[in-house]
């Protein structure tokens, strides 16, 4: 077995087509796991991190493995950490290593590496899903090894299992629920002409960037235009994922004007949400729920096996109570003082995530309540 570090996004670019024969051969069903994800995710990190990917190939060169990682230094108190993780960074995807179910000794292979040759004192990895073997790997051999390993539920996401016809599924939603989307509706055609259209089909890749572009900054998730990487990291990603043919991108336009879109890829059987935003003057209309009720009806349609949120937001709980398990798998080096210092960073980090989502919150909070409706005054031109 030959394990080999690959630092920079030239050699992982080179790297696309066998990468994609691995994830086909693991059976993965994460999106997240693709070359179409991960190399414009790791664009958008910046120098925050040092790349530091670990490929395994069999004796006949075949890739039979990959662990997609990278570095970093944590400095706190004056006393330095020295991390290895997924690439992460809000919203954090989940993650896991592609191990070929065929070939065995790899994911020993790729962790003996890390141990040998590269500079870490916690290795933490993020949202790995709970099916997975990684976490029972490093619970049984590695933690044999001398190695600290623990696990913890990091997240869980909705998604809706597709077992019964549409018209079953869609009754069995709560009668307000279903008469609020058609209020939604008829409140946009109130306003102007409603059409939907969606990519590849209606439009090119030029008008869908130029769509994203005028709807994001009027959108909750306008704060994010503020950080010049996540423009840049979101048309790249549907520009990656529209190269492999796996980009769908619908949205609904007023008068030809995009007020709300939903990004989705079909893979392995399964459709995945990756983005959505919805114009806030337009809330009322329920934009978000209606685009969503679009993409699984035409899931439903497609014969998908599931519609996969990859969201955990309370409003996704409309459409369904079935959820997916991640977990978050630390591994210390056989060090109590590296352990403690991994403590003291965790309760530092932990108290500035919380800062960070009390801000997120707040900032969505106001961009609302700046476009919210004005209930006293609701003639044709108003634009709630």
């Amino acid at each position: 077995m030959i394990v080999e570090e690959h630092k920079d996004l030239s050699a992982l670019s080179a790297m696309r087509d066998e990468w994609h024969v691995l994830a086909a051969a693991c059976d993965h069903d994460l999106p997240y796991l693709l070359p179409e994800f991960l190399l414009p995710w790791l664009s958008r990190l910046g120098d925050r991190y040092r790349i530091c990917f670990l490929s395994a190939r069999s004796v006949d060169g075949a890739l039979v493995g990959l662990a997609p990682l990278v570095s970093r230094r944590i400095t706190f108190m004056g006393i330095s950490l020295d991390m290895l993780q997924f690439p992460e960074a809000w919203p954090s995807p989940p993650c896991d290593w592609l191990i070929h179910p065929k070939h065995k000794g790899v994911a020993e292979a790729l962790f003996q590496h890390c141990a040998d040759q590269m500079q870490w004192d916690v290795c933490e990895l993020l949202n790995v899903p709970a099916e997975s073997n990684l976490g029972n790997y490093f619970e049984q051999t590695v933690q044999s090894q001398g190695y600290s390993v623990t696990r913890e539920q990091s997240l869980e996401t909705y998604h809706v299992p597709i077992d019964t016809s549409w018209d079953d599924f869609f009754a069995a939603r709560t009668k307000k629920f279903r008469q609020n989307l058609r209020r939604g509706l008829r409140f946009c055609e109130g306003i102007g002409t409603v059409t939907f259209k969606r990519y590849p089909g209606d439009m090119s890749l030029e008008e869908v960037s130029a769509h994203v572009q005028a709807l994001l900054p009027n959108s909750w998730k306008g704060g994010e235009t503020d950080d010049g990487d996540w423009g840049t990291f979101l048309l790249e990603l549907i520009g990656r994922f529209a190269e492999s043919g796996r980009a769908r991108i619908d949205f609904m336009l007023l008068d030809d004007n995009a007020i709300a879109y939903l990004f989705s890829t079909p893979y392995t059987h399964k459709v995945f949400a990756l983005h959505n935003a919805y114009h806030l003057g337009y809330q009322h209309g329920n934009l978000g729920q209606y685009m969503l009720m679009r993409a699984l009806h035409e899931a439903f349609d497609a014969g998908a096996e599931c519609y996969d949120f990859t969201g955990n937001k309370p409003y996704l709980r409309q459409w369904t109570k079935v959820t997916r398990t991640f977990e978050r798998i630390v591994v210390a080096r056989p060090s109590w003082f590296g352990r403690l210092r991994y403590r003291a960073y965790q309760q530092l980090h932990h108290a500035r995530v919380e800062k960070v989502d009390e801000h997120t919150n707040s900032v969505k909070e106001r961009l609302k309540e700046r476009h919210r409706p004005n209930t006293k005054t609701k003639g044709r031109g108003d634009v709630w």
